[in-house]
C-alpha cells in the first residue's frame, strides 16, 4: 500500500501554518453580444503577453517564465473570472502554469452538489442537523483520553455493552441505539495519538480496557465489527459468555468493498480518498467522487479538493483537521484490509444486515462455531444505525441481555 505511505509522508511534512491573503477587483461578468464563443485560457494568456499564437505557451511552464508582471496577473485573473466564472488569486498566477489553470476551470464542472437535499436525508429517520452532526464527527480531533467513553446514563446493574466505532468515526454514531439500552454502554474509538498498528494490537488495547468479566457484550458496525470480532477471539477463553452483535459488517466486508472499488481503478490512494469522502457525503456515488479526485494533478491538489468537498457540510473544516482525520481513516482501512482471523469464534453471533445485501452472512459462518442469527432490516449501510433502525437494533440488544 505504497500510495497511502506516501500520503502519510506528505501529510507529516505539510506546512499548513502560512496564510496568504490577497485581493482583486472583479471584472464585470458581462460578455459582448457579438461574441460567439469563449476565449480559451491559452488565447487569453497569449493576448495578455502579446504572443503571436497560443502555441508558443508551454503547458507546464509557470507564468513567471514569460515575464508576466503584476498588472498582467491582475488582467489574467479578471479575464478568467469574466469568461469562466472561476476565481484565481492574483498572487498565485506567477507560479501557475497553463495546465494548472485548465485544471481549475475543469473542476468547476464537477462541483459536489448538496447531497443533503430533503429527498436524500429523510430516509435516515432523524433530522438533517443530526445527520450532519454525526457525519461531521469524522472531521473532529480525537484526544487520547477519548479512547473509551461512556455512551449512556444507565446505572451499572447489568453487564455493560461495549461498542466499537466505525472507521474514523466516534461512537456518537450509536446514539439512537445506546440511548434506549437497559444496560450501560461504553464506546471505543481511535484517537489522534493512537500508535496501535494491526487489528490484533487495537483489539488487545480494547480487551485490556474491558478487563476480566464473566459476561462480555460486544457490538461493532462496519470497521467496528472487525475489531469486535478480534476482541471476542482474544477474550473468549477467559469469559464465561460472550454476546457478539455485528451490524452490517464482518471481517471480510471492508476488504471486499475495497477490492470492488479497485476493479474500477487500481490507484489505491485515490480509492482511499474517495472512500473517505464517501463517508462524509453519504448519498454521493463513489464513482462521482473518484472521478472528481482523479482530475486533480497530485496528492496536494486532491487534499485541497477534499477540503472543498468537506466544507459543503462543514464550513469550518480546516485542512489540518481533515488531514489528521484522513490519516486516521487510511491507517484503519489498511489494517482492516490486511486482517485475517487467526482462530474461530466459539460464541453465538447476531448479525444485523441490510435487507438488500446479496451475501448470506458476510462470511461470518466461516469463522464461527457457534450459532449465527441473521436479522435483516429495511436499510442500507449508511442509515442502518440511525432513527427507527437504531431503535430496532436497541430492541434486539435488549432482548439478548435479558
Amino acid at each position: 500500500m505504497a500510495d497511502v505511505k506516501d500520503l502519510d509522508i506528505f501529510l507529516a511534512n505539510r506546512d499548513d501554518t502560512a496564510t496568504v491573503v490577497s485581493s482583486l477587483i472583479l471584472a464585470p461578468n458581462t460578455k459582448p453580444e457579438e461574441k460567439s464563443r469563449k476565449e480559451s485560457v491559452s488565447e487569453i494568456i497569449a493576448n495578455i503577453l502579446g504572443l503571436k499564437t497560443a502555441s508558443e505557451i508551454v503547458e507546464t511552464s509557470p507564468m513567471s517564465k514569460y515575464g508576466m508582471d503584476s498588472l498582467m496577473c491582475i488582467e489574467l485573473s479578471q479575464k478568467i473570472m469574466q469568461e469562466y466564472d472561476v476565481a484565481v488569486s492574483v498572487d498565485d498566477v506567477p507560479q501557475m502554469s497553463l495546465q494548472d489553470m485548465k485544471r481549475i476551470i475543469a473542476m468547476k464542472k464537477f462541483n459536489v452538489v448538496d447531497v443533503y437535499a430533503k429527498d436524500n436525508y429523510e430516509d435516515y429517520g432523524v433530522s438533517k442537523s443530526q445527520i450532519l452532526k454525526r457525519v461531521c464527527d469524522l472531521l473532529q480531533p480525537r484526544p487520547e483520553n477519548s479512547f473509551c467513553v461512556k455512551l449512556n446514563d444507565t446505572k451499572e446493574n447489568l453487564s455493560p455493552w461495549f461498542f466499537f466505532a466505525a472507521l474514523g468515526r466516534s461512537t456518537y454514531l450509536y446514539e439512537d441505539i445506546t440511548s434506549l439500552l437497559a444496560a450501560p454502554a461504553y464506546g471505543f474509538q481511535a484517537t489522534d495519538g493512537d500508535t496501535s498498528g494491526s487489528i490484533v494490537e487495537r483489539a488487545n488495547k480494547c480487551a485490556k480496557e474491558i478487563g476480566n468479566r464473566r459476561i462480555v457484550n460486544l457490538v461493532g458496525f462496519s470497521f467496528g465489527a472487525v475489531l469486535a470480532i478480534e476482541t471476542a477471539l482474544q477474550i473468549q477463553t477467559e469469559a464465561e459468555k460472550i454476546n457478539l452483535v455485528l451490524i452490517d459488517s464482518s471481517h471480510t466486508f471492508i476488504p471486499q468493498r475495497i477490492k470492488a472499488h479497485l476493479k474500477h481503478s487500481g490507484h489505491m490512494e485515490l480509492n482511499v480518498m474517495a472512500t473517505y469522502v464517501r463517508e462524509l457525503l453519504l448519498n454521493r456515488d463513489f464513482r462521482d467522487i473518484f472521478n472528481v479526485l482523479s482530475r486533480c494533478l497530485n496528492t496536494n491538489d486532491r487534499i485541497d479538493e477534499m477540503v472543498r468537498m468537506a466544507r459543503k457540510i462543514s464550513p469550518d473544516c480546516s485542512r489540518i483537521n481533515l488531514t489528521k482525520s484522513l490519516l486516521r481513516f487510511a491507517k484503519g482501512l489498511k489494517v482492516a484490509i490486511d486482517y485475517v482471523p487467526a482462530s474461530r469464534l466459539t460464541c453465538d453471533v447476531t448479525l444485523v444486515m441490510q435487507s438488500r445485501a446479496q451475501s448470506k452472512d458476510y462470511d461470518v459462518g466461516e469463522i464461527c462455531d457457534g450459532r449465527v442469527k441473521i436479522v435483516r432490516l429495511d436499510a442500507h449501510h449508511h442509515n442502518i444505525v440511525f432513527g427507527k433502525r437504531g431503535r430496532q437494533i436497541a430492541k434486539i440488544i435488549n432482548n439478548i441481555g435479558e
